[in-house]
């Protein structure tokens, strides 16, 4: 048997019960025809034989991720976005920033924008959108785009996102703050 395993999600999860739902999410696929490689261990077997009438499964020989092949669309899109001057400007250490708006490995940590979660960070991340300053860079337009093609939802709170990140790219913490304070989710009350 193989250390890993190539899951491709085949038939719809609409209408199946929520603990199907769930194992199919906990696998990491999350939509038809996406494939992703994980681990041969008793808990993804468990998940995968739960849920084994919308899966097909092949042994794989690369190593374990749980990150989707990225389709041609989204490859193509993430070549075709040149480098901004603005992404590229000398902007403050992530050091300089308080410890609050850093991850514990010390990189910024961008859910800290209003509106911004964790399956989006993840979305941004793997689109190379990692840091405060490249969202500053970005539309809120392009930013939709690129969770579009990623697979996430686009959300009301997108069109701050750019403003809160410059403030919080050139280290202006009180003025994020404030702004902040000024915004429910993310949103302009």
């Amino acid at each position: 048997m193989a250390n890993t395993l190539n899951v491709t999600l085949v038939k719809s999860t609409i209408g199946r019960i929520e603990k199907h739902k769930a194992s199919v999410r906990g696998l990491g696929l999350r939509r038809m025809h996406q494939t992703v490689t994980v681990e041969d261990t008793p808990s993804n077997r468990g998940m995968i034989n739960a849920v084994s009438y919308l899966l097909k499964v092949s042994e794989g020989t690369e190593p374990a991720t749980k990150k989707a092949k990225p389709t041609a669309k989204k490859a193509a899109a993430t070549k075709s976005k040149a480098s901004t001057p603005a992404a590229d400007a000398k902007t403050p250490t992530a050091s300089s920033l308080p410890a609050k708006y850093l991850n514990k490995d010390g990189s910024e940590d961008i859910t800290k924008v209003e509106g911004l979660g964790p399956k989006t960070k993840t979305i941004l991340a793997e689109a190379g959108v990692d840091t405060f300053a490249k969202i500053a860079a970005k539309t809120p337009d392009e930013i939709r785009e690129l969770i579009k093609a990623g697979g996430g939802r686009s959300v009301p709170s997108i069109e701050t996102w750019p403003e809160q990140a410059a403030l919080l790219a050139s280290g202006n913490v009180e003025a994020f703050e404030k702004l902040a304070d000024e915004l429910d989710g993310g949103v302009r009350k």
